[in-house]
């Protein structure tokens, strides 16, 4: 007997705030991943579902260590620019190795900045499905306490074409997983991937 399986629809995520200064002071998201994706996603604090914005509501305040949100619609989401950019009170995002990148097209300025008070690590988003991701350009870069990186070296990069800065000033890294068998092709911009 045939058992078909059902996909998962993992249509949100979480992810952990730490409140060292004011709420409403705080950054969630770069606002390009806001105007992108305002039709997509809804941020929702403690039950309570907001439009998708860049920063914390102003209702919340400093009495508590962390807030966790969860992102919904996430996979609807094909553009990736700018999500966590400057999130410097981000300290943990649990799911994201559970999302459905297939189609997604940029993942230019993910993370960048967001190690440079609090994330520490990613989880294990080795197997994300990048084949239709064209710009990864300054993705990793001044993630300065990120300590380690997943096997990233899996990844597809057929259709990529810009590396630029996408691990620079990576100041805690000791070092990067061997991604020299990555395909680079269609690469047209690799300036200071590593500098820093």
């Amino acid at each position: 007997m045939n058992i078909k399986k059902s996909k998962v629809d993992f249509s949100n995520f979480i992810f952990k705030f730490t409140s060292k200064e004011k709420f409403s002071e705080n950054k969630l998201f770069g606002e390009t991943f806001v105007i992108n994706n305002a039709n997509n996603c809804k941020i929702i604090i403690n039950g309570k579902e907001f439009n998708l914005s860049s920063s914390i509501e102003s209702e919340y305040n400093n009495s508590v260590e962390t807030i966790e949100i969860k992102l919904k619609g996430i996979n609807k989401v094909i553009d990736m620019t700018n999500m966590f950019i400057g999130c410097l009170s981000l300290c943990a995002i649990p799911d994201i190795d559970k999302l459905d990148t297939s189609k997604v097209v940029s993942m230019s300025n993910m993370f960048c900045g967001c190690g440079c008070k609090s994330l520490l690590s990613l989880p294990d988003i080795s197997a994300w499905d990048t084949h239709n991701v064209v710009n990864m350009g300054h993705m990793f870069q001044y993630c300065c306490l990120l300590s380690s990186l997943p096997d990233i070296s899996k990844w597809n990069t057929n259709n990529v074409n810009n590396l630029c800065y996408m691990f620079c000033a990576c100041e805690s890294l000791p070092y990067i997983p061997d991604i020299s068998k990555w395909n680079t092709i269609k690469v047209k911009y690799m300036g200071c991937m590593f500098s820093g």
